[in-house]
This record gives C-alpha cells, structure tokens and sequence, in this order.
C-alpha cells in the first residue's frame, strides 16, 4: 500500500508565521494523520501543535481527520477524494497544495507529466535499454 503526505496552505494567522500542516495516509499504521508544526522551539525541535494518527487503526475517514485540521488550514476541494485515492491505491503520494505552490507549476509542465495513476503502468522492460542482455545484466539479477 502506499502512503500519502500532502501540505496543505495554513489559515493566516500573524501570531503563527511558520506554521506548517500535513495531512495523509499511514499504509503501516492503517490510519489517517495530521501534523501542525509552528516552527521551532528554543532548542531547535518542532514544535508541534497537532499530531494525530499515531496509533494503529486511529483514523478511519477522511472526513475525521479533515475536521481535526479545520482550525489550522485550508481545506481545498476534492481533498477527501485525493485521501480516499491514496489509502485504496499501491502508490505513495506526496504533495503540496499550497496555492503559491500550485501557482508556481506553469501549465506547460502539467501537460508534461502524466497523472500519478499512469506511472505504475509505465512499460518497464529489457528491450527498452537496447541490451542483448537485458536490463538487469551486471546488476546482480
């Protein structure tokens, strides 16, 4: 199973400017987790203020983890979506979906990456590398 980690754009709050939030898909724990971090503390560790998710089976729904979030961040549509996706698929995610970051992306790059769902089907095999003896050849195969 894959495991998911997606920043998510904090609400605006002066008195918290390194704020950080999280929200994903724990495949080894079977749960749903989210982490707020506001910097870091006079002995440079975080300092979190959410950390949930941490026990086996701990959060089942997207829904449940969205709302303990809601206080900290934006939430974007199809977040629940994207959740769901990531606890039922094979792939690991990891995003970022802070508007400035997005912004960032020009569209000629989007049209140049396939869908994170079409790369496990990418047709891997020894032919593509032009070697009689295959791909796997000198690697200990």
């Amino acid at each position: 199973m894959g495991d998911t980690r997606i920043r998510l754009q904090p609400l605006s709050e002066p008195s918290h400017p390194d704020r950080e939030v999280y929200i994903g898909w724990d495949s080894a724990l079977q749960t749903y987790f989210a982490q707020v971090f506001d910097g870091v503390d006079e002995y440079g560790e975080d300092r979190l203020t959410l950390d949930i998710g941490n026990d086996i089976g701990q959060i089942t729904t997207p829904a449940d983890v969205i709302e303990a979030l809601r206080p900290y961040a934006e939430i974007p549509d199809g977040l629940p979506d994207l959740l769901e996706l990531s606890r039922a698929e094979d792939e690991t995610i990891i995003a970022d979906l802070r508007p400035q970051v997005l912004d960032a992306v020009s569209q000629e790059w989007r049209d140049l990456v396939p869908p994170a769902s079409t790369l496990d089907h990418f047709p891997f095999d020894d032919e593509m590398f032009g070697d009689d003896e295959g791909f796997h050849s000198g690697m200990g195969y």
